[in-house]
């Protein structure tokens, strides 16, 4: 299973500042719409890798310590959920 998530708002909040350090103290409505398009949850690292095209883009930086340890993905609730900044920063953009 790769796809969006559809976490309620507190949910959410606690996912990005617990685990990818994202302060939402000043976020409004559109902002965690922004954040929603650059969420996306996986069954397995290796889902995550086949999905992504990681490996060919990163093959240095392809293993679950790197991606966990730098905050690129975080197990949550046993889904490995990836945090597109480059997707956020990218919506973000867009206001």
């Amino acid at each position: 299973m790769n796809g969006k998530l559809n976490f309620e708002k507190s949910e959410l909040k606690s996912l990005l500042e617990q685990e990818f350090f994202i302060q939402t103290d000043t976020f409004e409505e559109a902002e965690y719409r922004k954040i929603r398009k650059a969420l996306f949850a996986y069954e397995s690292v290796d889902e995550f890798f086949k999905d992504t095209g990681w490996g060919k883009d990163n093959p240095e930086l392809q293993s679950e310590d790197y991606l966990t340890g730098n905050r690129v993905c975080r197990w949550w609730n046993g889904q490995f959920i990836y945090f597109s900044r480059i997707l956020w920063e990218g919506e973000k953009g867009l206001e």
